[in-house]
């Protein structure tokens, strides 16, 4: 088990230059050390016994487990595996009583999605002092069936209108940061800036990601949107251009290394490289 949780966390970021992720260093002891403290386990296998992949839990109280981690063997990724086992969790859980299940998922990873597609809704992001990841909090009734949700459309609670937000753009030629603030509804948000990004003169391709302040800080736009000026090509306060691929930026990639109190909000899926 530890040996399948190591490759699958070495190797499963979809942006690059994270910092490693705890899961890559698993080991037999750790393990063992969950089990010991209560910490439930479930392992999916082959039908001649190989072991396919593991998903742990957390009993947090009589009504609330959280996952803890899941890792599936590299060659049987995609194949449903995950699901498998994160729904035969929530039946566990359902047949003991607890009504919710809850995963805290690193946004930067790409875990967020994975989740939606799962019914899992963002609920919160946790306010992480010191931390270089950004985490939503996404939870589900146990065992009730749902639908699978957009990300990150159908999955996020509403930000308070007028809070300040950084969106991500692909553009021609690279890569857009777009500072501006939050209309009623996450959908609106990006629409709203996408329009502003346009009427600065980029048009926006796609949708990257945005990012937000924690809940409790004193947003210093000014302070950030100089800081990410002097790391663009060119633009102005509010919209600044790489010349770049959005993988190559690191505010991008990981905001909280220059921002720590920057969340990071949504990542959508923008492929890997190799």
């Amino acid at each position: 088990m530890a040996a399948i949780t190591r490759a699958a966390f070495a190797d499963g970021d979809m942006l690059p230059g994270l910092p490693a992720a705890d899961g890559a260093s698993d080991t037999a002891e750790s393990i063992e050390a969950d089990l010991r403290a209560g910490i439930r386990l479930w392992m999916a296998h082959s039908g001649d016994g190989r072991p396919l992949g593991y998903v742990r839990a957390i009993p947090r109280d009589s009504s609330l487990w959280q996952i803890r981690r899941l890792a599936i063997r590299q060659d049987m990724q995609g194949r449903g595996v995950g699901r498998e086992l994160v729904l035969g969790l929530e039946r566990a859980a359902r047949s003991e009583g607890v009504a919710n299940v809850v995963v805290w998922a690193l946004v930067e990873r790409g875990i967020a999605p994975l989740y939606a597609r799962l019914g899992y809704r963002t609920t919160g992001h946790l306010a992480s002092p010191g931390k270089p990841l950004s985490e939503a909090v996404m939870e589900v009734r146990a065992g009730v069936p749902r639908p699978a949700l957009a990300y990150p459309w159908g999955t996020q609670p509403k930000l308070a209108a007028g809070r300040p937000v950084i969106a991500w753009f692909a553009v021609e030629g690279g890569t857009a940061a777009v500072l501006g603030e939050a209309e009623p509804g996450s959908r609106a948000t990006v629409r709203a800036l996408a329009r502003h990004a346009a009427d600065l003169g980029a048009r926006p391709a796609r949708f990257l990601g945005a990012d937000c302040w924690e809940d409790g800080e004193t947003p210093d736009v000014e302070g950030v949107s100089a800081r990410l000026a002097s790391s663009a090509d060119r633009g102005g306060d509010r919209l600044l251009l790489f010349d770049r691929p959005s993988l190559d930026v690191e505010a991008y990639t990981c905001p909280r290394a220059g921002e720590p109190e920057l969340l990071a909000l949504w990542r959508t899926p923008v492929g890997r490289r190799g």
